[in-house]
């Protein structure tokens, strides 16, 4: 009796665990006025990540007019570089979350294979693995997301505080942001849709 108490207080950690994880999934909706502010800044900022990885990859040019209007120092690159810090910081936030949730999620599992297996526990060992899959799914997601952001950072703050560098390393930058774009949206056709 004392073991399948001890089963029991397991799993409702374990359910704990799991609101946890779920509740901080994206799409969630965040009722925090911060985190609908930095949704709107994301928004906008989507824009504007968009019309740079056209610019990278040579499609429009530096003379294009949305392009002046987003990337050459204005009130759009303010706003741009505002919302990238913004998002630096939720994404090191989940990714803070994230880890400590896989963490105790690897606990319960390790304590749920020392014990004796019944259907049970063999489910709820299941569904702990898949839980664990689809954190380290949504880990390198945010990873890259925060690689972008930081990328995307470093080429708005050359331009916002109007600092010089060599045109081969604007070239580098260019890349790079582009980079983490298009790597983003390949790992995220591989993610499961609702998760």
């Amino acid at each position: 009796m004392v073991m399948e108490h001890s089963a029991l207080s397991h799993f409702f950690k374990t359910g704990k665990v799991f609101h946890t994880v779920d509740a901080s999934a994206p799409g969630k909706i965040d009722p925090n006025v911060e985190s609908m502010l930095i949704s709107g800044l994301e928004t906008l900022a989507g824009l504007f990540d968009d019309v740079y990885l056209l610019k990278s990859f040579g499609i429009i040019s530096e003379v294009n007019y949305v392009y002046k209007k987003v990337n050459k120092g204005g009130l759009c690159s303010k706003i741009w570089l505002v919302s990238l810090i913004l998002s630096s910081r939720r994404c090191i936030s989940d990714l803070f979350q994230l880890a400590v949730s896989r963490s105790r999620l690897k606990r319960e599992e390790k304590h749920f294979n020392n014990c004796i297996t019944n259907s049970f526990r063999k489910a709820l060992h299941e569904k702990i693995a898949l839980k664990v899959q689809e954190i380290d799914r949504r880990l390198r997601l945010t990873i890259l997301d925060l690689l972008q952001n930081l990328a995307y950072l470093v080429v708005v703050a050359i331009d916002v505080f109007s600092i010089s560098i060599s045109q081969r390393w604007r070239h580098i930058l260019d890349r790079l942001s582009g980079f983490f774009s298009v790597l983003k949206l390949l790992l995220m056709g591989n993610v499961i849709p609702g998760t």
